[in-house]
């Protein structure tokens, strides 16, 4: 079909990789230990870590919607012109 199918699978691929990498993360997600409680850095810093993997996540989404947007408002122009 659509040159949206033959990119997509990749896009999804993509994004389903993004998702476990996040959902591994907080799985793995431990924080130093001080006398009472946790580091408070390292409370920050592995905000930060999983702040920039969302970022990540959500640059591959837009790029995403920008091609099946761009795709669709394509095929609107096609059929309108006939």
């Amino acid at each position: 079909g659509s040159a949206i199918d033959s990119k997509q699978k990749p896009r999804e691929d993509r994004n389903r990789q993004q998702e476990n990498r996040i959902a591994l993360y907080l799985e793995r997600l431990r924080f130093k230990r001080r006398l009472f409680g946790v580091d408070e850095a390292d409370v920050w810093k592995k905000i930060q870590e999983l702040n920039q993997m969302y970022e990540e996540a959500l640059v591959w989404e837009r790029k995403r919607y920008d091609l099946l947007l761009q795709e669709r408002t394509g095929k609107c122009e096609e059929v309108s012109e006939k």
